[in-house]
């Protein structure tokens, strides 16, 4: 396929011609020692043309290197940069070398150098910018597991519609003063959904701090717990934040006092309830274990489920098995679900989730949680990245529990443990602290988070499609240059 035959009624003047007579080099890289510091000279990567600029924060560096390999593998301006192995997504991007600044030329990308007396290289680097974004690349690449390739011989051989040079450098003046205006619009509603993220992440902190019902609280003197519960909850030792932080140190900041008969197995770690949001009076903070569905000795088969590595047993239907790429911040993603066959399952039954449990994401991306959605068949958890929490609903809301821990995923980031992926123990998440408030009050904040999200997400939902509209639009320019409608 190429995708120059499509073109038709070409202006006069125009020709369709191969890509590799119009270039007057095209090389691999600089195959030597990189360092990630300098000193040295830059050298690129494939990161350095991701965004389709050349990004010397994303260089690596050559410390030592002969002259005649030097002056060989430097870029000059207009020299292009070319993705020939990557992923589908990431194959076929470009990026053009305009700096001052020296850049040495490394592997894993092609140079494509023109030959300028008849090819504008902006002209090409945006022709295959749109060649890339219809898929031409893609489908005349070689597959191979999570990446293609693309060798020298099918990018020379690439057919281009060709303009007069003279009309080349118009098509190219005309394309960068229309994505301009572009640009300056995409930028608007980047920065639009940047302040969407920061609003809802205030939202989450008032729900947590118990702004949002603050007047609520004035008007309702009411209990945090039934009275019928209130041995339960002097036997689980609740512990009052203000309590606790009401002696300062010199600079001012709460001083926790250390607590006193505390369960040993499920104690409140002063050094995390220093850091935690301060909240109302009315207000308690409890460990995790005490707001769970079974009483803490019998934690681990009731109401936490740990993760199990079943890989192996997957099977085309049975049992869905749920994953940390299923677990988003307030979302269960419903795609590519494995199954278990139910023989299997019965017998790791304590792994098990229903509708209503809580999913929360303990290794590398921590502290994403979701709630196992109503119409889900009970299905299981696996590998070891994610746990169950399964709540008292005489305590506590799912609901409110999922908001205060996608809410609270910088602390969870500060107390990890440090490995070749940050991770949070079980233990940890059991002993991990949670404010405790009346239902109702619960009920309330939920509520009004939700309302408060739906009018963020329906602007969000209006940005999104804005930004589908530019690409759109910068595809249809790019189309219309190439035909030559543009100018």
């Amino acid at each position: 396929m190429n995708i120059a035959k499509d073109i038709e009624n070409l202006p006069t003047g125009w020709t369709i011609a191969a890509l590799g007579d119009h270039l007057e080099r095209i090389t691999n890289g600089l195959t030597v020692n990189q360092e990630t510091e300098p000193p040295g000279i830059p050298v690129s990567r494939i990161e350095t043309i991701s965004d389709g600029t050349i990004n010397f924060d994303k260089v690596r560096y050559v410390r030592d290197i002969d002259k005649q390999k030097r002056e060989q593998y430097l870029l000059k301006s207009g020299d292009i940069l070319f993705s020939h192995i990557n992923s589908d997504l990431h194959l076929g991007k470009t990026a053009i070398y305009s700096s001052n600044r020296p850049l040495l030329h490394g592997m894993n990308l092609l140079l494509l150098r023109t030959r300028k007396e008849t090819l504008d290289p902006y002209y090409l680097h945006y022709l295959l910018n749109l060649y890339r974004k219809q898929g031409f690349f893609i489908k005349i690449a070689q597959h191979a597991v999570n990446q293609s390739s693309l060798n020298q011989k099918k990018i020379t051989s690439l057919k281009m519609p060709l303009a007069p040079l003279p009309q080349q450098h118009l098509i190219v003046s005309e394309i960068e003063k229309q994505f301009s205006r572009l640009d300056e619009a995409v930028a608007a509603l980047k920065r639009i959904k940047a302040n969407l993220k920061r609003y809802k992440a205030s939202v989450l902190k008032a729900a947590v701090e118990g702004k949002l019902t603050e007047e609520w609280r004035r008007a309702n003197k009411t209990k945090i717990i039934p009275e019928n519960m209130g041995d339960m909850f002097n036997s689980k030792r609740v512990l009052n934040y203000n309590e606790i932080c009401k002696h300062a140190d010199k600079n001012g900041e709460p001083k926790p006092k250390k607590p006193t008969n505390i369960d040993t197995k499920f104690s409140l770690d002063e050094a995390v309830l220093n850091i935690m949001p301060k909240i109302p009076k009315e207000w308690h903070y409890v460990h995790i274990a005490f707001i769970t569905a079974n009483a803490p000795d019998s934690i681990v088969d009731g109401p936490f489920g740990s993760s199990i590595n079943v890989k192996k047993d997957y099977t085309e239907f049975g049992i869905p098995v749920i994953r940390i790429n299923n677990i988003a911040p307030f979302k269960f993603i419903n795609d590519n679900l494995k199954y278990l066959r139910k023989i299997k399952f019965e017998k790791l039954k304590r792994h098990n989730i229903v509708p209503g449990d809580i999913l929360f994401s303990k290794v590398g991306t921590i502290g994403n949680s979701c709630i196992y959605p109503k119409g889900m068949q009970e299905g299981m958890l696996s590998t070891t990245g994610s746990c169950r929490i399964r709540v008292d609903d005489a305590l506590y809301h799912e609901e409110f529990l999922c908001l205060i821990l996608n809410s609270l995923k910088p602390i969870f980031n500060r107390i990890a443990s440090a490995g070749v992926q940050p991770f949070l123990n079980m233990e940890t998440i059991k002993n991990f602290p949670v404010p405790l408030l009346n239902l109702i009050e619960q009920e309330k904040i939920v509520k009004r988070v939700d309302v408060l999200f739906s009018v963020a997400e329906r602007i969000e939902t209006h940005v999104d499609k804005g930004l589908l509209r530019a690409e759109r639009l910068r595809q249809a320019i790019l189309k219309k240059a190439f035909s030559g409608r543009l100018c």
